[in-house]
């Protein structure tokens, strides 16, 4: 299970930073996609710098969250997913005849989902490995180390009360 967490986050956090760094390069693409009509140099800037670091900073989160106890970076990627669903959302609300969004935000929640499950599963592992860490730690204290212990000591006897109760004086 581990191994197609990371195998989703991998593919969403490069997707992410490849639509980021094509909507840096070329905003004029996404703008169409969208159906921003005027693209202007305002627009395209706007574009540029917010739709742009909204991709590269979830796929940047997506793929840091892939090293060793890292998962919290998915936490950064979630949030920012959230949020965009729930202005959709509100827009759907808010404006009439935007059922077109629909399919984008279903592409949102999948996204939320997976990236929600990765956190998790993460989370799971990271604690069994930290609990195996601990049970190894416990046996290897409650072992004996026979070549650090030291011979048992003679018990010491005190020989003087037997001699007096054999003596006279």
């Amino acid at each position: 299970m581990i191994w197609i967490a990371r195998l989703l986050v991998a593919l969403l956090g490069v997707i992410f930073v490849i639509i980021g760094i094509g909507t840096m390069l070329d905003p004029s693409t996404l703008m169409n996609d969208f159906g921003l009509v005027s693209p202007t140099l305002d627009g395209r800037s706007a574009v540029r710098a917010d739709m742009g670091a909204f991709f590269v900073c979830s796929g940047g989160f997506a793929l840091t969250s892939l090293f060793p106890r890292q998962r919290h970076w998915l936490l950064g990627a979630i949030a920012l997913f959230i949020v965009a669903f729930l202005g959709r959302l509100f827009g759907v609300f808010m404006e009439t005849g935007s059922q077109g969004i629909i399919s984008v935000m279903l592409i949102e929640a999948a996204s939320i989902a997976i990236l929600v499950f990765a956190y998790v599963v993460f989370g799971i592992v990271r604690r069994q490995a930290e609990n195996e860490t601990t049970a190894a730690q416990t046996d290897a204290a409650a072992k004996p180390q026979l070549a650090d212990k030291e011979p048992a000591a003679e018990p010491v006897v005190d020989k003087t009360a037997e001699s007096d109760k054999n003596s006279f004086f």
